[in-house]
């Protein structure tokens, strides 16, 4: 890894330089240092029978080997009975074992008295688990640290979304520990309810109902690693009829090998190839249709009468923001995301629920200078100071979750949000607004869940 080679630094690497200025030292091996420091991390996942029967619990196991493996480097190792069913919505009717070796995990090829970095088990377990414990139902997840007693999450395990939001936690607190970013995490349970988010994990009101639609169109703006989020939670949703769902995708860059790290669709066959192509291979080889715009959204462009009413931003640039047009949609969904070593901090905001303009509401904010290191290191090596914007895959997944639970919950009848602000490292400090509850009849068409 060079770091000449602005386009091929992941954005994931340049975290442990800003967390530690003396790798700077180093000169341009310090991101070479990195890279092995990122190689010696592993991670285990123990999956129970049970799996079986959960399409929750498979959507954790598989969302955890797509976010694990871009920050735990030295391999995910999955340990699963032979042949299970998959049960989720994949192109290919393979085992669930044949898929999480697709993704790159090594499944069942080590033994369980090798040492890991980290240890995680989806499902049940012993009181003196040992292990990092994953619990997940339709709308929640829990993350229940090795040696803390909590007893059992309760609730239907069919719908994949809270597996997904698990898959993403379980990975982004484990590496956020380990890494060094934070040595406080471990100390408690602590989890997220996507249907009641304003209660604890395991309140028993906090498990939302079945969920029965989606909208049958939605429009994705920016393809990083929200954008890619998105389209992975989007293509594993239990449609009736995928073709029902139209997706609009939009964004005019390609995929760098920087990109690696952080966006859950950039492999590295794909380097140079579009965005919006990579993301609708992945929708329409699940069946759901799509149509791509490669250009930039700003005050010029307009949405048509026969485009999505449901906009999800997934952009990294305040202009890009501040030229939402909100009157031209019946709900826009904004998630921006923390600079710097703030990487895991989500800003989630909700138009026209906020009740100001993007433009008013985002009027005296700045760009940060995020990465000082980094900049000051390029320009003593090659005379011209750059930054990148630190990203990974587990926080843009985790807010992925929250977009898309807000998008079901107008469509069952569940609470309305203004905004949702919180950080993996703190998921017991959210800060988010209540406003009161939604009504289907003001949104647009639906398709039916199986």
């Amino acid at each position: 890894m060079s770091i000449l080679q602005k386009e091929s630094i992941s954005r994931l690497a340049v975290a442990f330089l800003e967390l530690d200025p003396s790798l700077a030292e180093l000169g341009d091996k310090a991101l070479d240092s990195i890279k092995d420091r990122l190689s010696s991390y592993t991670v285990a996942i123990f999956c129970n029978e049970e799996i079986e029967n959960s399409a929750s619990q498979q959507a954790a196991l598989l969302t955890a080997i797509n976010v694990g493996k871009r920050c735990y480097k030295g391999g995910v190792f999955v340990f699963l009975k032979e042949e299970v069913k998959c049960l989720l919505n994949w192109p290919i009717r393979a085992s669930l074992n044949e898929i999480a070796e697709e993704l790159g995990a090594r499944v069942n090829s080590g033994n369980e008295k090798n040492v890991y970095t980290a240890e995680i088990l989806i499902g049940s377990a012993k009181l003196d688990n040992d292990k990092w414990l994953l619990q997940v139902n339709d709308w929640n997840a829990g993350i229940i640290p090795p040696g803390i007693k909590h007893s059992t999450l309760t609730g239907a395990q069919d719908f994949p979304l809270g597996g997904i939001l698990g898959g993403a936690l379980s990975i982004g607190l484990t590496f956020l520990k380990i890494a060094g970013f934070d040595h406080s995490i471990g100390s408690e349970a602590v989890g997220l309810s996507l249907w009641r988010p304003d209660l604890n994990w395991d309140d028993p009101q906090s498990i939302g109902p079945k969920p029965e639609s989606f909208p049958n169109k939605v429009w994705i703006l920016g393809l990083g690693h929200l954008g890619q989020a998105y389209t992975w939670a989007l293509g594993l949703l239990p449609l009736r009829n995928p073709k029902d769902l139209f997706v609009k995708i939009q964004d005019d860059d390609r995929i760098e090998e920087g990109n690696y790290d952080s966006g859950m669709l950039s492999e590295k066959i794909n380097e140079g190839e579009y965005k919006t192509r990579v993301c609708a291979s992945w929708l329409e080889s699940r069946g759901i249709l799509t149509a791509i715009v490669e250009r930039k959204y700003d005050e010029k462009y307009h949405r048509q009468n026969t485009d999505p009413e449901i906009l999800l931003v997934g952009v990294d640039k305040l202009e890009a923001r501040k030229s939402l047009k909100i009157e031209e949609f019946k709900l826009v969904l904004d998630c921006g995301l923390g600079a710097g070593l703030n990487f895991d901090m989500i800003r989630f905001n909700i138009f026209p629920n906020l009740k100001t303009s993007p433009k008013k509401f985002w009027e005296n904010a700045k760009e940060i200078e995020s990465t000082p290191v980094l900049k000051n290191l390029s320009q003593k090596l090659i005379g011209c100071g750059y930054t990148v914007g630190i990203a990974s895959a587990f926080t843009g997944c985790v807010s992925a979750c929250l977009i898309i639970s807000e998008i079901l919950r107008s469509y069952h009848q569940g609470i309305k949000l203004d905004h949702h602000y919180m950080s993996i490292r703190e998921l017991s400090s959210s800060n988010l607004s209540l406003i009161g509850d939604y009504r289907t009849e003001t949104f647009c068409g639906s398709t039916p869940m199986k």
